[in-house]
């Protein structure tokens, strides 16, 4: 397929959210030669376009915001208009979010590549049918997870597609050369991303037992409560307020430990697959990670962390200590370097994007991998 017009169908932020979104379009624009369109809905937090030169953002203005029912509506509505008068031969939508902008579709594209970043447990059943109604259209499937591939695939009646396993790793292998030297971090432990009481389990850095860490927090706050909760916090646990990703690439790698845990009451939570757990790995810095299986597999592989025995605070509490007590000796070396070559083997997006390309270009169907 030679210079084919591509346009990607976003749910998220440019340059704060899912960077997956804006790597995989660069990847596209990179090996097509051509500048791919990146539909996305209004934010008061607008995109950050100058830091993907390659892409052409576009925002879909919303009545209503994207987040609510009518919202999603209008923009899928919006979304189909626009697709419908550029008729790409190939459309990567994300997440099911996104899927029912394909329904009207009134010209039959070239390729559609779903990426399925998120589990359907975070939607209502009736989104399982629209997954098993448009399952034909799509060429290729990406899950970030196996487990959640076996799961949602065989849901959504997928399997029989073409599907490819990619890590949320969007960092090159040459991140690898730029990792601080192990004996010149901060001593600090870091932890972005959203923050809320459920989901993200914000009461474990909020618990006085806590302020005696050197916690360094960094995200969006979810409800009054908790903001004014973080506002008050004392002793060494600190909040350092919403950074985008190129900034928070920039401080993440002067930190000795990051964070990965979720609360495990949902798929989405238990099965999880953080842009951390790999933000971490590329830039050098060694996981304290709650038992999720993908962290779980990759740090007993590559020895670049500690997994906490549950998702206790208790467990927690002791992980914690764990860490600070390795990076003040002379092992703390070897949990970097597992990093290191976690990043050079296996996680890095070269090989990410290599596994695509070799089913979306390839003659044979594989399974999960």
């Amino acid at each position: 397929m030679e210079k084919p017009k591509i346009a990607i169908l976003s749910e998220t932020i440019i340059g704060y959210g899912s960077p997956q979104v804006p790597t995989f379009a660069t990847a596209l624009a990179e090996h097509y030669g051509v500048k791919p369109v990146v539909y996305g809905p209004f934010h008061e937090i607008g995109p950050k376009r100058e830091l993907y030169p390659l892409i052409d953002i576009q925002i879909i203005s919303l009545k209503t915001p994207a987040w609510k029912p009518l919202g999603r509506a209008e923009y899928m509505i919006k979304l189909a208009d626009k697709l419908n008068k550029l008729q790409p031969e190939i459309i990567v939508a994300f997440c099911t979010y996104t899927l029912p902008a394909l329904k009207r579709l009134k010209y039959k594209p070239k390729k559609i590549i779903y990426y399925s970043l998120e589990t359907l447990s975070n939607y209502q059943q009736r989104e399982v049918f629209l997954n098993r109604n448009l399952a034909n259209l799509f060429d290729v499937v990406i899950y970030p997870e196996f487990n959640r591939a076996a799961l949602d695939g065989g849901k959504c009646l997928l399997l029989n597609r073409p599907v490819v396993m990619m890590y949320n790793s969007v960092h090159r292998k040459a991140c690898a050369d730029s990792v601080l030297p192990a004996g010149q971090r901060n001593g600090r432990i870091i932890h972005p991303g959203s923050i809320a009481y459920e989901v993200t389990f914000a009461g474990y850095f909020l618990d006085e037992r806590s302020s005696r860490y050197p916690l360094d927090i960094y995200g969006i706050v979810y409800g009054e409560e908790l903001k004014k909760a973080v506002a008050d916090m004392t002793g060494n646990v600190r909040y350092l307020g919403i950074v985008d990703e190129k900034t928070l690439a920039e401080v993440r790698r002067d930190y000795s430990w990051g964070i990965v845990t979720w609360n495990p009451d949902t798929e989405n939570g238990r099965l999880a697959a953080p842009n951390k757990l790999f933000d971490y790995i590329s830039s050098g810095v060694p996981i304290i990670a709650a038992p999720h299986p993908q962290a779980v597999e990759l740090i007993k592989k590559y020895g670049c962390g500690l997994v906490m025995p549950d998702w206790s605070y208790e467990s927690f509490l002791w992980t914690i200590e764990e860490a600070l007590k390795i990076s003040k000796s002379e092992h703390y070396k070897q949990y970097v370097d597992g990093c290191i070559r976690a990043l050079k083997e296996e996680v890095s997006w070269d090989d990410q994007f290599g596994k695509f390309l070799a089913i979306f270009e390839g003659d044979s169907v594989q399974p999960p991998s």
